[in-house]
């Protein structure tokens, strides 16, 4: 799962896409998977904004078969609900006074959900900054990824804002991945 504007944006695809876990400093420990299929909601496609940046992408197994959970471990998915704060961790690329941020190692970001004024959209205290989108919004102290990073406000705002993960993430999700 990532955001949809990192697969489409303005018309313009994301082409030869890969997923590199645990990636840090030019290092893939995990190596490199290819992403064969992604997809995003039509609304996405035609409004976007943030309340449908949500994407998903099909990883391609390994040579012996692996799909990359097998290799890295899961996280879990929860919509229907929003928690009310996020433990993030992403890779954002736009330096701030506060932080070096580079793209090339992750960081983390934890925070309170905060007043936001669009629908069907939240907004978490964090410093993440351009680079960082798509990354997962964990419950915080669980591998449960309740939201994900769509954009942020100016770094002096301190303000990350995603999708809410209402029950449509539920029925996009199972419509990419079929059981």
């Amino acid at each position: 799962m990532t955001a949809a504007h990192c697969l489409l944006m303005d018309g313009h695809r994301s082409t030869q896409i890969v997923f590199v876990p645990a990636y840090q400093d030019g290092q893939a420990p995990f190596g490199a998977w290819a992403v064969d299929a992604v997809g995003w909601p039509d609304a996405w496609a035609a409004q976007q904004v943030p309340a449908w940046d949500v994407g998903v992408g099909l990883v391609r197994a390994d040579g012996q078969g692996r799909g990359v959970g097998d290799v890295v471990g899961w996280a879990a998915l929860r919509w229907g609900a929003v928690a009310g704060s996020w433990d993030d961790v992403g890779y954002p690329a736009q330096p701030t006074p506060q932080f070096p941020f580079d793209g090339a190692r992750p960081w983390s970001s934890a925070g309170a959900r905060v007043p936001w004024h669009a629908v069907s959209t939240i907004a978490k205290e964090g410093d993440m900054t351009g680079g960082a989108s798509g990354s997962p919004w964990f419950e915080p102290g669980t591998p449960v990824v309740n939201g994900l990073q769509s954009w942020s406000e100016a770094p002096e705002a301190r303000t990350n804002v995603g999708p809410e993960f209402a029950a449509w993430v539920g029925a996009f999700y199972h419509r990419a991945f079929p059981a």
